[in-house]
């Protein structure tokens, strides 16, 4: 037996031995003792291989040459040992062998780039050349470049070797068409490698195929499954995975009873114990859903009996504590969490054992040891939804335990730190009424108002407009309580009340977005003969609620004449700004720019006085005014020091310089928005305007160039970096490298605003437009530089797959391209 094993092994050495020789700098092992090494590692005898290769290398003077190199990766990788592997083979080496090691060893590890950076190029010829190609394919597949994944097993195809190779690469391909969501091409392909897989492989396409014939043939795809679940031949691990699949289905079908009874088959097929576990423990989450406590007890007991590690005892201890509560038995509960919080270290547990402890105690009436543990679990773990949701039940829990200023304070924090959360409106709401408790009545007004503008369909605007009575009531505002506003008009005999009365009304309507009935009653105040603050508010409310009705001219007319016959009232800097933002909206910037600074020269005491100043530089920009937007932005910065609008101020300013050309101010500008307000949305684009300005410098200063490209790179591993952004950045990258003439790197970025274009699904909206068009004429041109016209001809041909405006140009270079080279008798693939 051994000796047909070293049969088959000289037949797989002949590469070993002829190119072996030609290393005379080396020292070589012998070619019996490779032999024996080589049925070592088929047979999976790792370690015995590696101590042969080190013990008979001691007999050798020199180092190793590179197929002894490559024995001993093969025989490190074997054991694991991926670190050891890079340690002692290099990496720089352009050895075949010694390249697939290398490459197979970072993709153990995880680094799929790595290696498929020492896969560059054609590995379609050479030693190893179908391992290395296959390798190739598989590390695109992880990085889901899965285009050229396809196109590297279709290369496979002509040169496979014997049906088993050609069956798993068929399959492999099958894989790539269906992450592509070509599940027609994938299912095709699937039936053909059906025909021919056999072992092992088969049972794997036959998952597959169901898997995907699920959507379109659900029967089909069930008798794969169930087929696969009872041949014993099919191995535990396909059997499992059939069984899976078939319990999914039922309870995608709500039945979740035939998806039990599915599962407990497969338990005594699972051969650990930690599987076993699993298992039981998925059972009883199933009960639970079905709310057959009892049950899902009994399987948590049945898994507890096979725990062997203190992971899994703490784990099915908080699942039963859970199975309590849904009980209802709140006192048993309280006592297995607490059981959890004895003896966990692992954070993340401490925290839901401590909520699910919380929701024990609230249940039991002990609100205030409740909200005690809602904030450790808040504290103790901030997973947005767990924290979230604990510092939530805190602030309610110290509510209902009448502690009303700290749950004031955990509301305001939950506000602040989950803006847009589902509990939003219910947070305001809680708020407003927890400030009224404690006589913040501004404050609780203010919240309620809040709910009321921002969820008017909710149930809550509804008790929010309850609750505002209710301040206004406590206040002897009567006016402003919507709930009594007609009875004080009936009744009041204070003229000035019921003006009031109608005002508040006429004001809420309007927010409501009842213009007609609100432009009614502001009408009817204005005739009185008397002109109060609330009639002048009326007048100007008026001209407000005519121009939502679409009555455009008639308003600013109001508006207008409001201002010229009260230029004092208080409501005076309101009506000039809508003014303003009128003109700037309608492209009027010049009268824009003269009413926002009207308002900053003539209220500067008004809260819209800093933001007037912020709008008038705004509209000179848009003039063109640069010199004049620059000033106007420098003066908020200095009488206003601590406003809201700094951050835009100075990115707006920067903007401006870069308009004169004055881009080492400019990156002062925009450096203070970094180093200022790093977490502001401007961030990211200051960030980005410090790098433009960088390479509008190296057209004096070429070492600016280099600045700029590792300002774009920093700025793309910034997290929730906007996809336009990133389609920007890497093009502008690419440009950089292009003028610092390293047209590989240049070549990448560009390609990558392409494929990321093509491939994730982009909105197309005229910016990701702009940055795709820009990035695959450049690319392009670089290919054609480089004289490869084959290389162009691919790039424009992705420009005009995309069907985008500028594909027709595409289309147009590409065929002038290949007629050049028919012209020259050139033969395109």
């Amino acid at each position: 037996m051994f000796n047909m094993r070293l049969m088959k092994v000289r037949r797989g050495l002949v590469w070993v031995v002829t190119l072996g020789l030609s290393l005379v700098s080396f020292a070589s092992l012998s070619d019996a003792v490779r032999m024996e090494i080589t049925a070592a590692l088929e047979d999976g005898f790792y370690e015995l291989a590696e101590q042969q290769i080190r013990s008979n290398a001691r007999d050798v003077d020199g180092e190793l040459d590179l197929v002894d190199q490559a024995l001993l990766a093969h025989a490190l990788w074997g054991q694991g040992r991926f670190e050891a592997v890079l340690d002692e083979i290099s990496d720089a080496s352009d050895d075949e062998r010694l390249r697939y090691w290398v490459a197979r060893t970072y993709m153990n590890l995880g680094d799929f780039e790595a290696g498929l950076a020492r896969l560059e190029g054609d590995q379609s010829v050479g030693v190893m050349a179908v391992d290395r190609l296959r390798l190739k394919g598989r590390l695109l597949v992880e990085l889901d470049r899965l285009e050229e994944a396809e196109g590297v097993f279709l290369r496979f195809e002509s040169m496979a070797e014997s049906d088993e190779a050609m069956a798993e690469n068929a399959y492999d391909l099958a894989w790539v068409l269906r992450k592509q969501n070509r599940v027609d091409e994938a299912l095709e392909q699937l039936r053909k490698v059906e025909a021919i897989a056999g072992g092992e492989l088969i049972y794997r396409v036959r998952l597959l195929l169901a898997e995907l014939l699920v959507e379109s043939d659900a029967d089909e795809a069930g008798a794969i499954f169930e087929s696969l679940m009872k041949n014993v031949e099919a191995g535990r691990v396909y059997r499992l995975q059939a069984a899976h699949f078939l319990a999914e289905r039922e309870m995608e079908r709500g039945d979740l009873q035939a998806s039990i009874r599915l599962l407990e088959q497969t338990i005594d097929w699972i051969d650990t114990s930690v599987g076993r576990v699993e298992r039981k423990t998925e059972l009883a989450q199933l009960c639970q859903k079905m709310e057959q406590w009892e049950l899902a007890l009994r399987w948590i007991e049945a898994a507890q009996v096979e725990v062997e590690s203190r992971a899994w005892a703490l784990r099915l201890q908080m699942q039963k504590a859970r199975v309590f509560l849904g009980q209802l038995n709140f006192k048993r509960a309280e006592e297995v969490f607490q059981s959890v919080l004895d003896v966990s270290e692992e954070s993340s547990q401490r925290s839901w054992a401590y909520y699910g402890r919380g929701q024990a105690l609230l249940e039991l009436g002990r609100p205030e040891e409740a909200a005690y543990l809602f904030e450790q679990a808040f504290r103790g773990n901030k997973e947005v939804e767990l924290a979230s949701r604990a510092l939530f039940k805190a602030a309610d829990a110290y509510y209902q335990a009448e502690r009303f200023e700290q749950a004031r304070v955990l509301y305001q924090q939950f506000l602040k730190s989950y803006p847009a959360h589902a509990n939003e409106a219910r947070g305001m709401y809680q708020l407003g009424l927890t400030s009224a408790r404690i006589g913040f009545r501004e404050e609780a007004l203010f919240e309620f108002e809040r709910v009321v503008e921002l969820y008017p369909v909710d149930a809550l605007a509804v008790e929010s407009m309850l609750r505002i009575a209710d301040v206004w009531i406590a206040e002897q505002q009567w006016e402003k309580a919507l709930a009594t506003y007609s009875q004080l008009e009936r009744n009041a005999v204070d003229a000035e009340v019921v003006k009031l009365s109608r005002l508040q009304r006429g004001l809420l309507l309007y927010a409501l977005g009842e213009y007609g009935e609100a432009e009614r009653i502001f009408f009817e105040l204005t005739q009185s003969d008397q002109q109060s603050e609330s009639v002048l508010q009326a007048i100007y409310m008026r001209a407000f609620s005519v121009y939502m009705l679409g009555n455009v001219d008639e308003s600013l007319g109001l508006c207008r004449r409001f201002i010229v016959e009260h230029p004092d009232s208080i409501w005076t800097p309101e009506v000039l700004f809508w003014l303003a933002e009128q003109a700037f909206n309608s492209g009027d910037f010049a009268e824009a720019e003269r009413q926002f600074l009207r308002i900053y020269m003539d209220y500067q005491s008004h809260a819209l006085s800093e933001k007037a100043l912020y709008q008038a530089g705004r509209a000179a920009m848009r003039t063109r005014m640069f010199t004049v937007s620059i000033e106007r932005f420098s003066e908020l910065v200095r009488v206003y020091p601590e406003s809201v609008l700094l951050p835009q101020a100075r990115f707006s300013q920067g903007d401006a310089l870069t308009e004169l050309g004055e881009h080492a101010r400019a990156i002062l500008a925009f450096e203070e928005v970094l180093k200022n307000f790093p977490q502001h949305s401007l961030a990211f684009a200051a960030q980005g305007r410090v790098a433009d300005c960088q390479f509008a410098l190296g057209a004096d200063q070429p070492e600016r160039y280099q600045v700029a490209f590792e300002g774009y790179r920093a700025l793309l591993e910034r997290v929730n970096l906007d996809r336009e952004l990133r389609l920007q950045s890497l093009y502008k990258m690419g440009r950089c490298a292009q003028k610092m003439d390293r047209p590989d790197e240049a070549f990448e970025a560009y390609m990558q605003v392409v494929y990321s274009f093509l491939s994730e699904g982009l909105v197309r909206s005229s910016k990701n437009l702009v940055w795709f068009t820009r990035a695959g004429f450049a690319a392009a041109a670089l290919q054609a530089d480089l004289e490869n016209p084959r290389g162009a001809i691919a790039v424009y041909d992705r420009m005009v797959e995309a069907a985008v405006p500028a594909s027709k140009e595409a289309q147009q270079r590409a065929d002038a391209i290949r007629d050049r080279l028919q012209s020259v008798g050139q033969e395109l693939e």
